[in-house]
């Protein structure tokens, strides 16, 4: 071999070990979940995007949308958010210096929750990755990391209104 394909090999080499390092090794998550709280620990839930901002309360074990209407809450559109927030996992932590590349400075979407005990949890949901597969999202406001989710919980909040009312 000559010494120029040796080095065009070697460099080769070098620049695959550091993109690999950046993009898939570079902030491991020991499998950690979104939030550490459980489904009946939820007293309230509010979800805000551009277009509407909808309540839901847990009242009597039931769900109830407060706002923008009152009356009984879709429980299976309320269960799959819900489980989302207390059982996805964190598919990787990005520290981060800019919210806007990941779409967090103006999020499409803001899910707001609180507990029983009055703890506020809040989840900011941005752009979704190349592959379509995860989402970018901050957790209670961070402004310097950037956790990647499931792309479902932009399925679970990108819904009309009346797919949040029950019945």
């Amino acid at each position: 071999m000559q010494k120029n394909t040796l080095g065009l090999l070697i460099t080769a080499l070098v620049l695959s070990v550091v993109v690999y390092w950046l993009e898939v090794g570079s902030a491991p998550v020991a499998k950690r979940l979104v939030f550490n709280f459980t489904a009946p620990q939820i007293q309230t839930i509010t979800i805000t995007t551009a277009t509407q901002e909808l309540a839901f309360q847990k009242q009597n074990q039931r769900w109830q949308m407060l706002r923008p209407e009152t009356g009984l809450a879709n429980e299976a559109a309320i269960a799959f958010l819900v489980d989302l927030l207390t059982g996805s996992q964190v598919e990787r932590v990005l520290r981060v210096s800019s919210l806007d590349e990941y779409g967090l400075e103006a999020p499409f979407a803001t899910i707001a929750v609180q507990l029983i005990d009055q703890k506020n949890y809040r989840l900011s949901l941005g752009k979704e990755t190349f592959d379509r597969r995860l989402i970018y999202a901050r957790r209670n406001g961070s402004t310097d990391e950037v956790i990647l989710v499931s792309v479902n919980f932009r399925n679970a909040v990108q819904r009309e209104l009346r797919e949040w009312q029950g019945s």
